[in-house]
């Protein structure tokens, strides 16, 4: 298992149901896996704010874009965008 995966299965289980585990609530968690992927599958195309933030991270700190700074921030700025559009 993915360890993104589980971050947001345990994320989304915990505000759905309450709790989330593998062990204490196998149902919670098994719905909360699949949903956790859905998320995912879902944000594997960003947004056109998303690729804006990203690149004007990459612009702004000169960093290059394999490096692990540059993906970990450029990561965190798109993921910020999603989070901050609107309808």
């Amino acid at each position: 298992m993915s360890e993104m995966v589980e971050r947001v299965a345990k994320a989304v289980g915990e505000v759905l149901y309450g709790a989330a585990d593998p062990v204490d609530t196998p149902n919670n968690w098994a719905r909360s896996m699949d949903a956790a992927r859905a998320a995912i599958t879902a944000m594997r195309e960003p947004t056109e704010e998303m690729r804006q933030r990203g690149g004007s991270t990459l612009l702004l700190h000169e960093y290059e874009p394999d490096g692990p700074e540059g993906s970990r921030d450029v990561w965190q700025s798109m993921i910020d965008a999603a989070l901050a559009e609107r309808k």
